[in-house]
């Protein structure tokens, strides 16, 4: 017995092809900013950055924060994605497009956004209320030194300080240092308005979004020079101060400069 095999019309096969996406088609948000994220597309945009080039995890992270997913690339320019379970296709130039949505994690947060653990160590608190101003100094020097010479040894102590987390040996090293490094240079950024006497206006960025930085000389006479300021050159004084708040510790720093810089403007008259 002969056996055949119907022919498909083209209308069946009209209906089935999904249908095109475009991003005025269909209701689809993403964040615009930093601030926006929720916890799990904080970690992924974390990933992402740390993973691909900036390109590829811009088009990435608009994927991951509209909910689209790439099921496979097509001939030519279009793709096959699912959103909210229905198959589309979508030109590769409608992913671009959204992709620039999300331009934002291309540069640091301008406020301080870290992981709530790392490795099972919780975080201190993310703007470091609490922290004694002695590890606060230590990790901030930590940093300067890995802007300086851009060794992960410098950024893994830096997490080590902050965390008590050594993450030498993890899978998730690159992750780790990316997303420690991005949260102390949003730190600074938000000390920077709020302690404006003490903090100067960052150098111009790098291609990585991170600051320009001190040389090591520079960098261990600013430590010096705050642990003086604060204990008035009385040595005795210095292991109370490295125990202080840090943000008491900032204030105090902030308003001895802002007074002597009133001196040097009433002397100047």
């Amino acid at each position: 017995m002969d056996r055949t095999t119907p022919a498909s019309s083209s209308a069946d096969n009209a209906a089935a092809a999904p249908e095109e996406l475009t991003l005025d088609s269909v209701d689809i948000y993403v964040p615009t900013s930093w601030a926006e994220l929720t916890p799990a597309q904080y970690r992924a945009a974390v990933q992402l950055k740390s993973t691909w080039p900036r390109d590829e995890a811009r088009v990435y992270a608009f994927l991951a924060f509209a909910g689209i997913q790439l099921v496979s690339r097509e001939q030519g320019t279009t793709a096959l994605v699912r959103l909210h379970g229905k198959p589309y296709r979508v030109t590769l130039s409608s992913i671009m497009l959204g992709a620039r949505e999300v331009g934002f994690i291309d540069n640091p947060p301008e406020f301080p956004l870290r992981y709530d653990e790392v490795e099972g160590h919780a975080a201190p608190d993310a703007e470091l209320h609490g922290v004694p101003f002695g590890t606060y100094l230590q990790a901030d020097a930590a940093f300067a030194r890995f802007l300086l010479t851009r060794s992960d040894a410098h950024a893994i102590q830096l997490i080590e300080l902050l965390y008590g987390a050594d993450v030498a040996e993890s899978p998730r090293r690159a992750e780790y240092i990316y997303m420690a490094t991005q949260w102390w240079t949003g730190l600074k950024t938000y000390l920077a308005r709020l302690f404006r006497h003490i903090f100067r206006p960052a150098s111009k960025a790098g291609d990585d979004g991170l600051p320009a930085q001190p040389d090591e000389e520079e960098i261990r006479d600013l430590t010096l020079a705050q642990i003086r300021a604060l204990t008035d050159g009385d040595v005795t004084k210095e292991e109370a101060v490295l125990n202080v708040d840090t943000w008491s510790a900032l204030a105090e720093l902030d308003a001895k400069a802002r007074d002597a810089a009133e001196i040097r403007r009433l002397y100047a008259q």
